[in-house]
């Protein structure tokens, strides 16, 4: 067979792979001899040294642009993880996530936002956080028409709809929507407040409620009612605040079903029927 011909197409079966090649559009010269220290690197340049090749998978019909990819495609199916993290032992099915794991023990963060120069372990990290900056939010809700910056929070948002509470707490059996909701929860187990005031030194379960504490000492009000145009520091105290207006009172007393607009003023109630006066005249 004359080596000077190009045929139409050729079609090998490797594994549950079919590797596709169309040929060039045309013969230009010689191709030029190139040398590689790897037989990886030689693999993926003859994938890519002809216009059109790609690597198609028989099972999902995914195409792959280079030979490697077919191997860490192939783990992916089989669930086949090679590379071993020395220092604790997790698996993972490609050379990149163990990369990336490793920045875990070290520390590293390579990636850094250009905007406010923080920095981060992985490339996907810094795209979402840019989102902070430019306002974009790609993800929305098919139901509410909420929008986000990541996935992940859609996901998490889309179980206000669905009810679904996936996170279960194993001293109490309360149940969450998020992770991080099982967490905050957590530490009224164990009594952890690792959120501290630098000010003042108080100390918090949650670092929400830290955040509402550090408006004391700035002074900063961040929630106005569209009716009277009062501020508050806190959203609850706006929502409570906001039951002078619309006369709503949630709260019910079960003794004589007296109502209030706030907890607190049932509680001082509950006192009557309870018989608890803690406040006495001292004059009496």
């Amino acid at each position: 067979m004359d080596n000077s011909v190009v045929p139409p197409f050729r079609m090998t079966n490797i594994a549950t792979f079919i590797i596709i090649t169309a040929p060039p559009m045309e013969q230009v010269g010689d191709v030029p001899k190139l040398e590689f220290s790897h037989s990886n690197s030689l693999m993926n340049n003859m994938d890519t040294s002809s216009e059109g090749s790609f690597i198609k998978c028989e099972v999902d019909q995914s195409e792959l642009e280079q030979t490697s990819s077919l191997n860490s495609h192939t783990r992916t199916r089989s669930r086949k993880k090679p590379y071993t993290c020395e220092l604790c032992e997790s698996k993972f099915a490609q050379s990149g996530a163990l990369i990336n794991h490793m920045r875990i023990h070290t520390g590293e963060k390579p990636y850094k936002c250009e905007v406010c120069l923080a920095a981060f372990a992985q490339e996907r990290n810094v795209i979402n956080h840019m989102r902070i900056h430019t306002g974009d939010k790609p993800y929305r809700c098919g139901i509410c028409l909420k929008e986000f910056t990541q996935n992940s929070y859609l996901k998490q948002h889309m179980r206000v709809h669905t009810g679904e509470k996936p996170y279960m707490c194993d001293l109490c059996d309360s149940k969450f929507a998020s992770n991080s909701e099982l967490r905050n929860h957590m530490r009224i187990h164990t009594g952890e407040k690792p959120f501290r005031c630098e000010v003042c030194g108080s100390v918090f379960a949650r670092h929400s409620t830290l955040n509402g504490h550090m408006r004391i000492h700035t002074g900063e009000k961040p929630y106005m009612c569209d009716v009277c145009g009062l501020q508050f520091s806190h959203g609850s105290t706006l929502k409570q605040h906001f039951r002078v207006h619309t006369g709503e009172r949630p709260f019910s007393c079960e003794v004589c079903l007296a109502t209030f607009s706030n907890h607190s003023n049932l509680r001082k109630h509950l006192k009557v029927h309870n018989g608890k006066n803690p406040y006495k005249c001292e004059y009496s």
